[in-house]
Formats: C-alpha cells, sequence, structure tokens
C-alpha cells in the first residue's frame, strides 16, 4: 500500500504585474497680468482696477472665471511739482460685484473732501473692501528745486495667497477685484504725477 502524499500550505507564487507607480499630475502654470499708467493726482480721489484679466488662453489671460491670486509686484514713481505735495495712495480688494458697484469718493476712505489726505477709513463700509496696504507720500522741490524729496520711489512685493477674484460669466468684472486709490493735496495745477506698474501672479485652473 502506497503512503499518503503529505500536504503542504505552500501558496502559490504570486504572478508578475506591471506595478507602475503614476506620474504626478503636472501643476497649474502660474500666470501674471500688466496693469500700467502714468496720471496725475489731485484732491479728487481716482481708483483704477488692476485686477481686469480677460477671458483668453495667453499668458497674460484666464481660462476660467476663478482665479486665485499669488502676489502682487508694485513699481511706483511719484514725482512732485509744487514746493510741497503730500499724496495718499492704497491697495484694496473691492469686495461687491464691480458690474453693480464701483468704490467712490468715501467708499474706501471716509471723506477725503472734508479731511484731505489724512481721512481715516470709512468704517461703516468697511465689510466692502479690504486693505492691502495704505501709504501718504511726502514730496519737497520740484525740477527747478531739486531736493532728495523731489521724487518717491515705491517698489513693493505683497504676497495675496488665499485671495481669489471670481469673474462674471465671460466677463472682466466680478467680486473682490484689487484698486489701487489715490488723491493729493494739490487743488490747482501743476500736480504731482504718478507713474506705475502693478504685475500680478496668479493660478486659473485647479
Amino acid at each position: 500500500m502506497s503512503k499518503p502524499r503529505k500536504r503542504t500550505n505552500r501558496r502559490p507564487r504570486p504572478t508578475k504585474t506591471n506595478n507602475r507607480i503614476p506620474r504626478a499630475i503636472a501643476a497649474p502654470a502660474i500666470k501674471y497680468f500688466d496693469f500700467f499708467t502714468n496720471e496725475s493726482s489731485t484732491t479728487t480721489f481716482a481708483t483704477n482696477i488692476v485686477t481686469a484679466i480677460p477671458q483668453g488662453v495667453g499668458q497674460g489671460h484666464r481660462v476660467v472665471d476663478t482665479v486665485l491670486l499669488v502676489r502682487m509686484d508694485i513699481r511706483m514713481y511719484i514725482t512732485g511739482v509744487d514746493s510741497t505735495n503730500v499724496v495718499r495712495m492704497a491697495f484694496f480688494h473691492w469686495i461687491p460685484n464691480t458690474s453693480a458697484l464701483l468704490p467712490g469718493a468715501q467708499s474706501y476712505y471716509e471723506d477725503p473732501g472734508t479731511f484731505g489726505v489724512r481721512t481715516a477709513l470709512n468704517f461703516e463700509g468697511r465689510r466692502d473692501y479690504r486693505t492691502i496696504l495704505d501709504r501718504t507720500v511726502s514730496l519737497v522741490g520740484n525740477s527747478s528745486d531739486l531736493t532728495n524729496k523731489f521724487t518717491n520711489t515705491f517698489n513693493r512685493t505683497v504676497n495675496l495667497k488665499g485671495r481669489r477674484i471670481d469673474f462674471n460669466l465671460a466677463q472682466d468684472t466680478g467680486y473682490n477685484h484689487v484698486f489701487i486709490g489715490h488723491f493729493s493735496d494739490s487743488a490747482i495745477t501743476p500736480f504731482p504725477n504718478m507713474i506705475y506698474s502693478v504685475r500680478t501672479w496668479y493660478y486659473d485652473t485647479m
């Protein structure tokens, strides 16, 4: 009589599989949008929107209607023309939809007409804006009486991570745009001059 075979608990060898680690999904490309202007600063409060990014496929365009901000590079050159001038300028987020409401003379500041360049910010309307920076610049001298305060150069990189702009469908209007606002104590010509460029870095896809 033959002996019974011994049982073993050996498991079958696994078949070879091609276990490849998937490549990481490429991060969205960072883009930038440039704004540039050259203008005078008077006692009348003036604003410019610096984030009106058009829709398109180029470097300075957006593909979708939500933009995630990264930072802003500000380059500003302010020149005086009288013996003395004071310029007040600020960068701020304007939270309401710009197609329905734009910042006016008493939207961000309390009352430039009454208090001039030393005005406080608008307390009652504080839910409509978020300050990025607010600065007063003093200028002394002019082109025929040069001093070290005849001009003021302002360069700043501002971190905007965590902020976003929601555009209206296929428009450059929307919520939470960035504005620059400025005015001065110069009521008659000649007025102090402002030359500035703003490069806004952003992502427009996730």
